[in-house]
C-alpha cells in the first residue's frame, strides 16, 4: 500500500488513506509498493519503477501517465496499472501510451518494441494504426496480407516464397502464375521458370521438372532455341524431311 493524502476546504485539511498499490508499482525485489517513497518512486534496491506517474491532488492517487518503448500501458482497473513489456522475441508495439501489444508477422522478426525487421529482404511494410502492414514483396513471392482472403490475422502476413511450378515476376504479386508453356521450375522459391533445354518443348503450362520437356523426334532440333512450346518448333535436320502420321482414336 502508499498513503494517498486529499485534501479538503472549508476549513483546509487533509484527509488520509492507505491505498492499493497498483500493480506496475509492486517492487519484484521485496513486494514493497514503490510509490511509497513520493520523492523519487524507486523500490528499496535502488530500481526505479517502470513509466512516468503522476499525483492526482484531487483524490491523493497516483495515475501512470506514460510508458517507455516496449511496454503497453494499462490504465484500467486502477490497481492494475502497469507498464506491461511485450514479448521481446515474439511481439512488437508501435505507440506504448494508446496500443496493445501485438503478434509478430510471420514475415518480420520483433524484438518487443517498434523495431522491426523484414524476414525477406525488398518486402516492404508500412505502418496501420497499431499493426503494420504488409505492402509488397519481391520478384519471386506473393504477399499475404490483411488484406488476403485467405488470412486469419495480422500475424499471419508474410512473403511466400512461389513453389513449384510457379513464379511472380511482375511484384506485386497476389497470387503466383503458373510457368508458361517451354518452361518449368522444379523447387519451391523466389526463382523463375526455367526455359527448356534446346531440342525439346512443352506444350502445357505449370510444369515442376525437366522431365516435362519433350524431345524433339529423331534426326530434327530446335536450332538452339530453347523455352520451345510447341512441337513445330523440332524441324528435320536438312537432309531429313517430315512425314506425317494421322493417328485414329480407338
Amino acid at each position: 500500500y502508499y498513503q494517498a493524502d486529499v485534501w479538503s476546504s472549508k476549513p483546509v485539511r487533509m484527509e488520509s488513506r492507505c491505498e492499493t498499490c497498483p500493480q506496475g508499482a509492486v517492487c519484484s525485489s521485496d513486494r514493497a509498493c514503490g510509490l511509497r517513497n513520493a520523492s523519487w518512486l524507486r523500490c528499496s534496491n535502488g530500481s526505479g519503477v517502470v513509466g512516468t506517474w503522476s499525483l492526482d491532488l484531487g483524490t491523493g492517487s497516483y495515475v501512470l501517465r506514460s510508458c517507455p518503448a516496449g511496454h503497453s500501458l494499462v490504465r484500467l482497473p486502477t490497481d492494475a496499472q502497469e507498464c506491461k513489456p511485450c514479448a521481446t522475441d515474439c511481439e512488437y508495439i508501435l505507440d506504448p501510451d494508446t496500443d496493445s501489444c501485438q503478434a509478430c508477422p510471420a514475415g518480420l522478426r520483433c524484438f518487443g518494441n517498434a523495431t522491426v525487421v523484414p524476414r525477406v529482404d525488398g518486402s516492404t511494410w508500412t505502418r496501420n494504426g497499431s499493426i503494420y502492414l504488409l505492402t509488397s514483396c519481391p520478384e519471386g513471392y506473393r504477399y499475404l496480407n490483411a488484406s488476403s482472403a485467405d488470412l486469419l490475422s495480422p500475424a499471419e502476413q508474410e512473403c511466400a516464397a512461389c513453389g513449384k511450378g510457379l513464379e511472380c515476376t511482375a511484384p506485386p504479386c497476389a497470387e503466383c502464375s503458373p510457368c508458361l508453356p517451354g518452361f518449368f521450375k522444379h523447387v519451391e522459391g523466389p526463382g523463375a521458370c526455367m526455359a527448356c533445354p534446346a531440342n525439346t518443348y512443352l506444350a502445357g503450362s505449370g510444369a515442376q521438372s525437366i522431365d516435362e520437356c519433350v524431345a524433339c523426334m529423331a534426326h530434327a532440333t530446335t536450332k538452339s532455341r530453347i523455352g520451345q512450346s510447341e512441337a513445330s518448333a523440332c524441324e528435320c535436320d536438312s537432309e531429313y524431311y517430315q512425314a506425317d502420321v494421322w493417328l485414329a482414336k480407338l
